[in-house]
């Protein structure tokens, strides 16, 4: 099929090293991919369960030109840096970073900004103390601004 894609004139493709059926929680087939790049003179680029503990080892297994990160980036949007080398972000700057996110979400979808930065704050608040509680009281909450005293406070350096 990817052989079809690229004599159709496709500049590039994107292939996700999992299929449908095996869904989120399949083991990545690194190998499929490294097969299909074997086959391809265009550029290939993996994608699917990438993160920046092993982006660097697919790219070396798979032999590809680049890397796809979709889901990997919810809660760590600061994973192309980590990858570029600049290092993780200080607490001040995620919380900034979280800050500005939740200000430009409640621009753009108005009222429903809310109800679409909480899986996002849930990722961000993952592995700190005091989550839990964070995530109920969020998901409680439904006004931009008591949401935003929240993350204030729950983020504090």
């Amino acid at each position: 099929f990817a052989k079809d894609i690229e004599s159709a004139g496709a500049d590039y493709i994107v292939i996700h090293a999992r299929t449908r059926a095996g869904g989120f929680s399949s083991e990545p087939n690194w190998q499929a991919v490294k097969n299909i790049k074997a086959k391809l003179k265009i550029p290939v680029i993996a994608n699917g369960s990438i993160d920046e503990l092993n982006a660097t080892s697919v790219l070396e297994n798979t032999g590809t030109d680049g890397l796809m990160i979709g889901r990997g980036a919810i809660g760590k949007p600061w994973i192309f840096s980590v990858l570029k080398g600049q290092g993780e972000p200080s607490a001040a700057q995620k919380k900034e970073l979280i800050l500005e996110h939740f200000a430009l979400a409640c621009e753009f979808y108005g009222k429903h900004g809310v109800a679409m930065m909480r899986k996002h704050l849930h990722e961000y608040s993952k592995g700190c103390a005091g989550a839990p509680v964070f995530r109920t009281k969020i998901n409680a909450e439904g006004e931009a601004k008591k949401v935003l005293e929240l993350i204030k406070e729950f983020f504090s350096v």
